[in-house]
C-alpha cells in the first residue's frame, strides 16, 4: 500500500470521526477499536474517557463516511495490530505496532487547511474538529440541550456561545425583528413609515400601525414629529 494513500485515508477518517463526534484530539488519540461498533447502515462510537468525565456517544450514518471507515478498518486488520488503539502508524511501506500520537492529530487540521489553500493554515489546531462540529450543528438548528449532549458540556455557557454565533440564529433573530412588516404581525410590532421623498420631511405621514409609544419608552409622537428621550445608559444595562 502506498504511504501517500494511507496518509490520505487516515486524514479523511480522522476528519470524519472528529467532526461527527465533536472530538478533542486526545479523544481521537485514545479511540479504541472496541469502542466502535460497525453495522450495515451505521457506525456507533463510544467515547468513554472525556475531559468532563462523561461518556459520550455518536453515530455515523452517511454511506460514504461508513465506506471510508470500513476501508480503514480493513487496512488495520491486515496489519495484525496487537494494540487496541484504532489509529495506527504506517511508515516506510509497512505497519508499525505503535498508535498515532496526540501531536499528529493536532497537526491534521493544519494539513487539511493547507490542502484547501486556506489563509493562515498553520493556525488550524486540533480543536478545529470540535468547533466545526458544534458550529455545523448550531447552524442547522441544534438547540441548547442537543449541543450540550453532542459536545458533552456540563455548563451551558460554551454551547450557548455556538448558538449565538450561528448563522441560523442570526437569521431567525432578523426575521423576528422584521415580522411586524407582514400583514400577520402582532399588535406589538410596527411598520417602518413610508416617506414620500418628493415632499419635505415635516409633511411625512406616520402610518397607523406605528405604535411606538407602546413598545419604546421615552417616545412622544405628534402630528409631524417624533420626540425621543435618551435614557441614562447607566440605569439600563
Amino acid at each position: 500500500m502506498p504511504e501517500a494513500f494511507y496518509l490520505y485515508i487516515k486524514i479523511l477518517v480522522v476528519l470524519i470521526m472528529g467532526v461527527a463526534g465533536a472530538c478533542r484530539r486526545e479523544e481521537l488519540c485514545k479511540m479504541a477499536l472496541k469502542d466502535i461498533e460497525f453495522k450495515t447502515d451505521m457506525i456507533s462510537v463510544t467515547i468513554p474517557d472525556t475531559k468532563t468525565y462523561t461518556t459520550r456517544r455518536f453515530v455515523i450514518v452517511d454511506p460514504k463516511w461508513i465506506s471510508l471507515l470500513k476501508e480503514y478498518k480493513n487496512i488495520r486488520a491486515k496489519c495484525n495490530q496487537n494494540q487496541d488503539r484504532f489509529f495506527f502508524t504506517y511508515h516506510n511501506g509497512k505497519c508499525i505496532n505503535s498508535p498515532v500520537g496526540i501531536n499528529t492529530f493536532g497537526k491534521i487540521p493544519s494539513l487539511i487547511a493547507s490542502y484547501l489553500k486556506l489563509e493562515n493554515s498553520k493556525e488550524y489546531t486540533g480543536h478545529c474538529f470540535r468547533r466545526t462540529s458544534a458550529t455545523m450543528l448550531a447552524n442547522h438548528g441544534g438547540d441548547l440541550v442537543t449541543l450540550k449532549r453532542h459536545g458533552g458540556w456540563k455548563s451551558s455557557t460554551v454551547a450557548e456561545g455556538y448558538i449565538e454565533e450561528s448563522v441560523s440564529s442570526r437569521i431567525a433573530t432578523a426575521q423576528k425583528l422584521t415580522a411586524g412588516t407582514s400583514s400577520t404581525g402582532s399588535g406589538s410590532s410596527f411598520e417602518i413609515p413610508v416617506i414620500n421623498v418628493n415632499m419635505p420631511p415635516a409633511s411625512a405621514t406616520v402610518t397607523q400601525s406605528l405604535n411606538m409609544k407602546e413598545i419604546v419608552p421615552g417616545v412622544q409622537i405628534s402630528n409631524n414629529s417624533i420626540n425621543v428621550t435618551i435614557c441614562n445608559s447607566s440605569n439600563h444595562r
